[in-house]
């Protein structure tokens, strides 16, 4: 069979998946945007202020994948929204179907040349912990192009609402329900310790081992470390060992001289440690906390084919540290 064949089967499956989905339960693409939308949001009126749209559309778009699906997906606990467990397994599956349909668009987003009337966003850490090559060629577009680094909250925003492309942003796993999302890279999460540290003999991390520990992170919680809190707030982690600084230089001013500890993407790592000294970076045991690289858009931008055109080509510098031709 060749390459061709293949990757039509391949494009027919997944429209096939999606297709029929829909055609089984009469979803909606939209339903479950405003499905997942609600699933990040603490209350409908929440959701729907994220998808621009009245809180009764997202009420009727959830009413009506319950009543496809036969199963409450949402229940209230102390005044704020939660899914129930049927909601839970069913907005992991809403993702993956949402990612599959984003990545089926992208595959007909054809190349072309550049324009530079775009607009960017980077999380504050996100260029930090990229390679030289992908900098220096997303930097190459700041001539003509707009680029602001803005907290990964912000980032999110910031696209959902049209004042920018596209964002870039560094986190811990987690879904952007309002807009679409390219994985640029994936990467082991260290935990930066003072050298002096009873962390520093460890072999790896866990949550557990952070409980009395002053925790340095760069955007307030939990947006940019999802999974962390979750379970840090799981395990009754105090709101108050949290510190909220500017930047990785701070955090490393906070690891040293105030026995704090941060949290590194391997990237920043290997360029700090080259260096600094007076630190030791170890591992985190669970992977569900690694560092993924984001890019996040929305398809109604004009320039929507040259603004692929940049992620995929900053996407290729990311994963062979090359320039693209």
């Amino acid at each position: 069979m060749t390459l061709f064949a293949r990757l039509s089967r391949l494009l027919i499956g997944r429209l096939y998946s999606v297709w029929h989905l829909g055609k089984v339960f009469g979803l909606k693409i939209q339903q479950m945007r405003h499905f997942v939308a609600a699933a990040d949001s603490s209350s409908f009126a929440q959701a729907a202020k994220k998808c621009f749209t009245s809180r009764q559309n997202i009420v009727h778009s959830i009413r009506e994948l319950e009543r496809e699906l036969g199963v409450p997906l949402f229940e209230r606990e102390n005044n704020e929204l939660s899914l129930t467990p049927s909601g839970q397994q069913v907005v992991t599956q809403a993702w993956a179907i949402l990612r599959e349909v984003d990545l089926l668009q992208n595959m007909f987003a054809e190349k072309q040349g550049r324009d530079m009337s775009l607009s960017f966003a980077a999380s504050r850490n996100f260029l930090a912990g990229a390679p030289v090559a992908a900098t220096r060629y997303l930097l190459e577009h700041v001539d003509n192009a707009h680029l602001e680094e803005l907290g990964a909250e912000s980032c999110y925003q910031a696209v959902c609402d049209g004042r920018v492309d596209a964002a870039f942003i560094a986190c811990m796993a987690r879904s952007f329900p309002l807009c679409s999302t390219i994985k640029i890279a994936n990467e082991p999460a260290y935990i930066l310790v003072n050298e002096t540290s009873d962390l520093a003999s460890k072999e790896s991390i866990a949550a557990v081992d952070l409980l009395d520990k002053k925790l340095a992170v760069i955007s307030r919680p939990p947006f940019q470390y999802a999974p962390l809190f979750a379970e840090l707030e799981s395990l009754r982690f105090k709101a108050d060992q949290v510190d909220v600084i500017s930047s990785e230089r701070l955090m490393c001013d906070m690891v040293k001289f105030h026995d704090s500890v941060g949290i590194l993407s391997k990237g920043f790592v290997d360029r700090m440690l080259s260096v600094d000294e007076g630190f030791c970076a170890v591992p985190f045991a669970d992977q569900t906390m690694n560092w993924n690289f984001y890019a996040l858009y929305r398809r109604n931008t004009p320039n929507f084919k040259a603004l692929i055109r940049v992620i995929n080509d900053f996407k290729f510098a990311f994963e062979t540290q090359q320039m693209p031709r």
